[in-house]
């Protein structure tokens, strides 16, 4: 039977509810500890309807880094076209945080997702080289514009150590702050700090005033947030 204009609305709204809900689940619990039954209670539907829209938890798990990599693909080729000078980068790296940050399961659980959903592998390994490709141009024309000395091998590992830093701080700052009170000055703040150990990878390798001016601005920034 053929949907009514009417009827796919309905069905579009479930299924974003769906995925809403399952995201705010993944993060909390973590993906692997979430069922298909958790989410189709959250949400008071059976789970005859949530399996009516996805069938599997992997659909579900497929379409929210679908949602991620989409979010993420803007940025970057907003980057490729629009990074010129160290400020961009700062703002590069903050925008980047709040996507990671908003689909954070999907680093918290990486490991476990890509061996249970095999067809994601590629996927996440896809956005991942041109995370850090993205970073390794931008990089060396800051090398070229004389702001930045750093040797190509050097420049290769800044790109990649900004890339681990962005996609696993959530993990290890996780695991640091465990327990730490609600009250504590630093709570709530994790975004800001992972921003600023990214971009604290950088100022070693800038010149002259650019390299003050690009310390004094990170340290702003950690006080402002």
């Amino acid at each position: 039977m053929t949907q009514t204009p009417g009827g796919k609305r309905a069905a579009n709204r479930t299924r974003n509810r769906i995925l809403d809900a399952s995201l705010r689940l993944f993060n909390e619990f973590g993906a692997p500890a979430v069922t298909t039954n958790r989410i189709a209670d959250e949400l008071d539907i059976s789970p005859g309807n949530l399996h009516y829209h996805f069938r599997h938890k992997e659909d579900i798990v497929l379409e929210l880094f679908q949602r991620f990599e989409r979010s993420i693909g803007e940025l970057m080729g907003a980057a490729e076209q629009d990074l010129r000078g160290v400020a961009d980068l700062w703002l590069y790296v903050h925008f980047t945080f709040e996507r990671v940050q908003e689909f954070r399961f999907l680093f918290r659980d990486q490991s476990e997702l890509v061996a249970v959903y095999p067809s994601l592998r590629t996927r996440m390994q896809r956005q991942i080289e041109r995370s850090i490709g993205v970073i390794r141009s931008f990089i060396g024309r800051l090398a070229d514009q004389r702001v930045l000395l750093a040797s190509d091998e050097e420049m290769d590992a800044l790109a990649l150590n900004m890339s681990i830093v962005s996609n696993y701080w959530f993990n290890l700052d996780g695991v640091r702050s465990a327990g730490r009170s609600a009250a504590s000055p630093e709570h709530g703040h994790s975004a800001a700090r992972g921003v600023f150990q990214v971009l604290s990878l950088v100022t070693p390798h800038l010149r002259g005033r650019t390299r003050k001016a690009f310390g004094e601005l990170a340290l702003r920034y950690v006080a402002e947030h």
